[in-house]
C-alpha cells in the first residue's frame, strides 16, 4: 500500500494535476458546445442542424473620425473617400451615413484616433424652400444640419428622402440603407461635358450621343451594383 501511495505522489505532480484538470474542462466544453461549434465555423458546408447566428442592429455604425475634425452630437455625418467621418457638407466625394450620437472632438488627433457612433433613421433637419409637394423627393446636403431639394446644392451629396413636411424650413428625412445605394450610384456617373447638339446632325452630335450612351451605361451598371436595378 505504501508503494502505491508513494507512486501516486510521484506521478500526480501539481503540473500533471493541472494538465488533467484542463483536459477534463476541455472535454466537457466540447461535449456541451460541440454541435454549435461544428455548425458555426469548423465545417464550411450546408447546415445539417440549427446554427447560432449572431445579429447586429445596423441602425448604429461606428467610424473613425478624420484628423483635426470635430463633430457635434445631433449633426449629419458623412465619410470621406478614405472612410473617415466628418461633418456633412456640400463637398464632392462625401457619402452621408447618418446622425451623430455624440460629440467627438478629434481636433488634436490623427485620423481614426477617435471614433463616433452614427445612427440611421428618420430625422428632422433644417431645410430651404420646402413645400408639402416635396414629400417623397430626394434631398441633398447643404451643411451638417441642413438639406435642400436641388437649388442650393452644388455637389449633390445625397441626404435621403423627405418623409414628412413640417414647414418651408423643416422636414423629416428618411436616412436608411438607401444612403449607400443612391450615393454610390450617383458617385459613379460624371457630368456630360460635350456641347449641346444644334439643328444639324454632325460630328458634335455624334460625340454627344456617344458620351450620353457611355454615361447611361455607367449609371445602369452602378444602379445594378447597388441593388437598385436588376440586370
Amino acid at each position: 500500500m505504501k508503494q502505491i501511495l508513494d507512486f501516486g505522489k510521484s506521478f500526480f505532480t501539481p503540473f500533471r494535476l493541472m494538465l488533467l484538470a484542463i483536459m477534463t474542462i476541455a472535454i466537457a466544453i466540447d461535449h456541451a458546445f460541440g454541435s454549435v461549434v461544428s455548425g458555426y465555423s469548423l465545417a464550411f458546408a450546408a447546415l445539417a442542424e440549427d446554427r447560432s447566428t449572431e445579429e447586429r442592429v445596423m441602425q448604429y455604425r461606428t467610424y473613425g473620425v478624420l484628423a483635426s475634425t470635430k463633430i457635434y452630437a445631433g449633426s449629419m455625418v458623412a465619410i470621406t473617400a478614405a472612410g473617415y467621418a466628418v461633418p456633412a457638407a456640400d463637398t464632392a466625394g462625401l457619402i452621408l451615413v447618418g446622425r451623430a450620437e455624440e460629440q467627438v472632438d478629434n481636433s488634436a488627433g490623427a485620423s481614426g484616433a477617435l471614433s463616433i457612433t452614427v445612427k440611421r433613421g428618420t430625422f428632422s433637419w433644417a431645410a430651404t424652400g420646402m413645400s408639402i409637394a416635396n414629400v417623397g423627393d430626394p434631398v441633398f446636403v447643404l451643411d451638417d444640419q441642413t438639406v435642400d431639394v436641388t437649388g442650393g446644392s452644388t455637389n449633390k451629396v445625397f441626404a435621403g428622402v423627405i418623409a414628412e413636411y413640417v414647414s418651408a424650413t423643416e422636414v423629416w428625412v428618411e436616412q436608411d440603407a438607401t444612403l449607400d445605394s443612391y450615393s454610390h450610384a450617383a458617385a459613379a456617373v460624371a457630368a456630360v461635358a460635350t456641347a449641346d447638339a444644334d439643328a444639324t446632325y454632325g460630328s458634335p452630335e455624334q460625340t454627344l450621343i456617344n458620351e450620353l450612351k457611355a454615361q447611361f451605361n455607367a449609371l445602369r451598371t452602378a444602379m445594378i451594383n447597388s441593388g437598385i436595378l436588376k440586370p
